[in-house]
């Protein structure tokens, strides 16, 4: 019996022995051993080679004979290339699977955090009712490094909304006024700083370190300017807080003899706190006994942002509002948190940096003790070059005249926080623009 003739490939995946030849067509897909190792592979067609060159004319008329060797070689090659094709289909779409299964995790979590910031509502507070809370949420996952948002997409305040231009105004805080009503107009725009560092730099100030930017970043700002706008009234309760945090044991406020609208703004604030994890527990005793619980949750995150990050995020959109407020086609750019290697060689770290224009502000924020830092800063002041109205030292909570006392002993603007915006408005009041 005659076969039609095709061109045929031995390729041993063991040796790499290659050869390629006329075979007839009953040898394709049989095995053979490798005559270099011995090892079996199948014998597969060319595709590279002309099915129609190699046939065997002894018993068919040429045309029927090319028919045949073509159709019955190329519907094999056909086949093999199918399997070969199904394999790589196979691996595209476990491929495709695996990146689909990715993008839904990030749009998951791109929702999550958009849940997030949209349904914050300033007015309906979600004050806990007399059963104990605790949280009992597992936290073991979130490590050092992220914070489970999800757990505040249901928080009653939409922080989405623009902050009151009343966080500006040291009067209306001193007289506990937040007019809702009023807004500051954001402007997005990149934050391009590089200015700020090559003026760092000219001053043989080295950066180090540079914090990196989270998602997280937008709700923990909104939650300090609340703390920020609302301090006259929540004081107490961050006192307690931070007089806690360090051994984490529970602690309780009595505020019965406290205004209606401080017990509003205290639980209201505990319970974005506890929506966070940054309070492990919360719970609020209505009337008659007023009584708040709390526990703080050791983390990282949460153990910075209650010594004093909070207070340094507030004062950033503090500027930011006097700033756009002012004019709002300013140029500005910020620095946040530099680590850097001064002159002497000793690292220190920096709270802020502004550039407004062509002016270099530098801004350091103290929410506790600040009299071992004052002396340092006054000593740093001239690695700058900047003068007393470019430095500006802000303290939580300080008279007057001692405010006024530092200042003209170390050569900075030392303020408090209650008339800050103040204070700073005065220095950019160059920038306004006549709305009229």
């Amino acid at each position: 019996m005659d076969y039609q003739i095709v061109v045929g490939k031995f390729n041993c995946k063991n040796c790499d022995f290659s050869k390629t030849g006329n075979i007839t067509i009953d040898k394709l897909q049989r095995w053979f051993k490798c005559p270099k190792c011995g090892q079996s592979a199948q014998i597969t067609v060319d595709l590279n080679h002309d099915f129609n060159l190699n046939l065997n004319k002894s018993n068919y008329p040429a045309h029927e004979t090319k028919i045949n060797v073509t159709s019955s070689a190329y519907q094999l090659a056909i086949v093999q290339q199918l399997a070969e094709l199904t394999k790589v289909l196979q691996n595209l779409s476990t491929h495709v699977d695996h990146l689909n299964h990715k993008l839904d995790n990030f749009l998951n979590e791109s929702n999550q955090h958009k849940l997030a910031t949209k349904h914050f509502h300033d007015q309906d507070l979600d004050v806990r009712d007399n059963s104990a809370i605790t949280n009992n949420h597992h936290y073991s996952a979130l490590g050092d490094a992220q914070i489970n948002f999800d757990l505040i997409s249901d928080v009653d305040v939409d922080l989405s909304r623009n902050v009151s231009l009343s966080l500006a105004n040291p009067k209306e805080i001193a007289q506990q006024k937040f007019d809702e009503n009023k807004h500051i107009e954001t402007v997005f725009r990149v934050n391009d700083n590089r200015e700020i560092q090559e003026f760092l730099n000219s001053k043989e100030i080295k950066i180090r370190n540079l914090p990196e930017t989270h998602e997280h970043d937008e709700i923990l700002d909104r939650i300090a300017i609340l703390i920020g706008v609302r301090y006259p009234l929540v004081r107490k309760f961050h006192e307690k807080v931070k007089g806690t945090m360090n051994h984490g044991e529970p602690f309780t406020l009595n505020l019965k003899n406290d205004t209606q609208e401080a017990i509003a703004s205290i639980c209201q604030i505990a319970n974005f706190l506890y929506k966070i994890a940054f309070l492990e527990e919360y719970n609020y005793q209505k009337s008659p006994r007023f009584i708040l619980s709390a526990r703080v949750n050791r983390i990282p995150q949460a153990i910075n942002f209650f010594s004093g990050a909070w207070l340094e995020r507030f004062i950033r959109k503090q500027i930011i509002a006097v700033i756009t407020e002012i004019n709002p086609e300013i140029n500005y750019s910020f620095l946040i948190n530099p680590q850097v290697i001064l002159p002497n060689g000793n690292n220190f770290e920096m709270d802020l940096f502004f550039k407004v224009e062509e002016e270099i502000f530098w801004f350091e924020v103290k929410s506790g003790e600040y009299q071992k830092y004052v002396n340092k800063y006054a000593k740093i002041k001239p690695l700058l070059g900047l003068d007393k109205e470019h430095s500006y030292l802000i303290l939580l909570e300080a008279k007057e005249l001692s405010t006024q006392a530092l200042s003209s002993l170390f050569d900075m603007t030392v303020t408090s926080l209650e008339i800050f915006t103040l204070t700073f408005s005065q220095a950019v009041e160059k920038y306004r623009i006549n709305r009229e």
